[in-house]
């Protein structure tokens, strides 16, 4: 067996079924090794960034690695924004670079870089180089198995073209790990964060981003209604998961400074989330000091990393959750009435969140031209429990996030703390394939679009039926924002430089692809989004024309 049948083979044990590449001569061993398999199934990208973003999806919504294939030092440096999307978003992908033969390495050869994995370094959690055939399985089954273990994270291994070709005999395969990588939380540490919620006045739960990746919605569920705990998702710049049931009566809404269930809280439970990712210097604490917080994350680093903590547990959330739930078993005796008039409090800042999200859906109706909140009432017609949203619309995500509904972990997903553009298309293919069954809608802006376009060449090229829809307000809208609030010359004089991208015709290009487009320029035209979408077998374009002049919500 050769070097890139054993990959083959490695990736088939790890029941990985798809992965991902754009590929260069370097591949040409594992191209050719793949005649006459079946599994696991090469989806040709043609361009990195949509290879690494469809590998992101995948690994979001399988919690499988996502494999991408990357060639040499050129597609490698292609691929890199996107892998800072998935290491800021805990995703678990695996990027394998096909490098030149060793004997080239250090000649100065065709596409080699004086270190690849310099290159990567600060965006993945490990990396390696592949030094002997000998060594290759062993070494690219511990890349996979680190991108797994929590806290999760990119991967990188390089292989030589030489390696590849090479005989590397008989293999043995371990596959997957047969138990669970994550540790659990100290008993002691439990135990206080217990007595800290039983004495609280008013807790607030963040459900962050380990809520997802470890599956335990229904575990934070019973959690809050134990505890009579208002819960919030996390801060619109670090929103990647859908990590909370929004029509549950202990959802209040999405974390922000000013809101009013975040003044009364005097204890923050954050559950795998980040506490926080900042877009510019903060005016003040995004958490009064006066307020305990107890962080729960399988990552350390995360915990009082800006914030100091009352408790800190280290380890996994579903474990912390569960250990929480049988301390405060006992704990909560003889504390019903309390428990009882906090569950009215915080059902009326359920109210109160669906009255801000019918009021805002509402206020939209005959407005020419387009807004965004038309699109947006469109998608809340649209949308189910089988439903998988993905957002890259930047300035446009805000609405999305704030004023539909999410039903379970696998409602939403989004970079958002990441921000590297065009992301959406590639992950929402990779969301696909790993889950055929739900029905993936990717809602874009004009200037991600541009940078995604690539995507449509993969969704036509293997049949997959996403709904893509493209907010085109013919500006890089956030960069105009900016410039707002930035109150310079461009603010007084009205004149935006570096904004304006109109020009192109997305529909045509999307038909080009052979992709099945609708372009919708007027408010009567909406209801084309609802009937192109989740109707065909194949992928579905809508372009919906916006109002120019609007830049979103200017503050960050």
């Amino acid at each position: 067996m050769i070097g890139a049948e054993a990959i083959l083979e490695i990736l088939k044990a790890w029941n990985i079924r798809f992965f991902f590449g754009c590929p260069g001569t370097t591949e040409v061993p594992l191209l050719d090794a793949m005649i006459n398999r079946t599994e696991p199934q090469f989806i040709l990208c043609v361009h990195e960034c949509t290879a690494v973003s469809a590998a992101d999806g995948y690994s979001r919504v399988t919690g499988s690695p996502g494999v991408v294939t990357l060639h040499a030092n050129v597609g490698l440096a292609n691929g890199i924004s996107h892998l800072h999307n998935a290491s800021v978003s805990g995703a678990p992908i695996l990027l394998i670079n096909l490098i030149k033969s060793r004997r080239l390495l250090g000649r100065r050869g065709f596409t080699v870089a004086h270190d690849h994995q310099e290159m990567v370094k600060q965006y993945t959690k490990w990396d390696w180089q592949v030094l002997t055939e000998k060594s290759l399985v062993e070494d690219l089954e511990r890349a996979l198995r680190l991108t797994i273990t929590p806290p999760k994270g990119p991967t990188y291994i390089g292989i030589p073209q030489d390696i590849l070709e090479a005989d590397i005999g008989d293999i043995k395969i371990e596959g997957p790990p047969k138990s669970n990588l994550y540790s659990c939380p100290s008993l002691k540490e439990i135990e206080q964060a217990a007595e800290i919620l039983k004495k609280a006045r008013f807790p607030l739960i963040i459900s962050g981003a380990g809520v997802t990746q470890e599956d335990v919605l229904d575990c934070v569920v019973k959690l809050a209604n134990k505890l009579a705990s208002a819960v919030c998702s996390e801060h619109r710049l670090n929103f990647d998961y859908s990590s909370y049931p929004t029509e549950e009566d202990h959802f209040v809404g999405s974390f922000h400074l000013e809101a009013e269930f975040l003044q009364e809280a005097d204890v923050v439970l954050a559950l795998g989330c980040k506490l926080f990712i900042e877009f510019e210097p903060p005016q003040k604490p995004w958490i009064d000091p006066t307020k305990k917080i107890i962080h729960l994350n399988c990552d350390p680093k995360e915990i009082g990393h800006i914030y100091p903590v009352e408790v800190g547990l280290i380890g996994s959330v579903k474990e912390g959750v569960e250990q929480l739930l049988n301390r405060l078993d006992q704990k909560l005796k003889g504390k019903e009435d309390i428990l009882r008039k906090r569950e009215i409090k915080i059902l009326e800042f359920h109210k109160a969140y669906l009255k801000r999200r019918k009021e805002y859906i509402d206020s939209f109706k005959e407005i020419e031209p387009l807004k965004v909140g038309m699109i947006v009432k469109e998608l809340a017609n649209l949308i189910n429990q089988n439903t998988t949203l993905i957002a890259d619309a930047v300035t446009s995500n805000e609405p999305i996030v704030q004023y539909l509904p999410r039903y379970n972990s696998k409602s939403f997903f989004a970079s958002s703390s990441g921000a590297s553009l065009g992301w959406g298309m590639g992950a929402a293919i990779g969301i696909k394939l790993g889950c055929p069954e739900r029905e993936v809608l990717c809602v874009t802006g004009d200037g991600s679009f541009i940078f995604g376009m690539p995507a449509l060449h993969t969704a036509m090229k293997y049949h997959v039926p996403v709904g893509f829809i493209i907010i085109n307000n013919s500006s890089y809208a956030a960069v105009k924002a900016g410039l707002l609030r930035y109150k310079g010359k461009a603010y007084q004089k009205g004149f935006f430089p570096g904004t304006d991208i109109s020009g192109a015709d997305y529909t045509t290009i999307a038909k080009g692809f052979g992709v099945t487009s609708f372009k919708v320029e007027s408010q009567k035209e909406i209801s084309i989004i609802s009937k192109a979408m989740g109707k065909e077998k194949e992928p579905i374009f809508v372009e919906v024309l916006t109002d120019p002049t609007d830049p979103g919500r200017i503050e960050r």
